[in-house]
């Protein structure tokens, strides 16, 4: 602060990243206290190159850069949140007050048609990469079950898990011609890559 030409008596640096990333608040907004002496470094630094090479930025024109950051930053971490207000107190009092609207939808697992098949299939990863498995299974249009088969991956994450229990419930259904079939699945990822609206990552 003293090379960006700010002086603030008995107030350390140190101390005050200490204090931001300690603080006591809700856990939602903890990344986002986590982040301000980040920012605020970063503003004083600008400061002090500006100064260095013969321009002045003011103290007020630092807060304001803080505070545009951190409201950017806010709408970006908390994406479904809509009119997060501008200022520093008034995101965290929005943030703190905030209640999401929950919608529930039930969703059962039906019987494939007449003469179908249908495979699920399932992976999943803990820890992201991590310790990786995944699992499918094929029942007729009675409900039975035809197939059920379960693979441990090792390493891995879990798109890649989803991938691997989508491609080895298809390989089954076509070497036993299993078809018609319908293939479902809980990936939202590889939903939206195998119906093209997403490119693989």
């Amino acid at each position: 602060m003293g090379a960006a030409g700010i002086t603030v008596p008995l107030i350390q640096l140190k101390q005050t990243i200490r204090h931001w990333w300690y603080a006591q608040c809700c856990p939602k907004l903890k990344p986002l206290f986590q982040a301000v002496p980040a920012i605020i470094t970063w503003e004083l630094w600008k400061r002090r190159n500006t100064g260095k090479h013969g321009g002045s930025v003011s103290t007020n024109r630092v807060i304001h850069e803080i505070n545009r950051t951190l409201h950017q930053l806010a709408r970006v971490m908390y994406a479904w949140m809509t009119n997060i207000p501008l200022l520093w107190p008034n995101i965290i009092q929005y943030l703190e007050g905030y209640k999401p609207i929950l919608i529930t939808i039930r969703v059962t697992w039906q019987l494939p048609f007449h003469g179908w098949y249908k495979c699920n299939t399932n992976g999943a990863s803990k820890g992201n990469p991590g310790p990786s498995s995944l699992g499918f299974c094929v029942r007729n249009d009675e409900g039975d079950m035809v197939y059920a088969k379960a693979v441990d991956l090792g390493v891995t994450t879990n798109v890649v898990a989803e991938a691997k229990a989508i491609l080895q419930g298809l390989e089954y259904c076509v070497e036993h011609a299993l078809h018609p079939l319908i293939l479902e699945t809980d990936s939202l990822v590889m939903k939206k890559m195998i119906e093209g609206e997403w490119d693989p990552p």
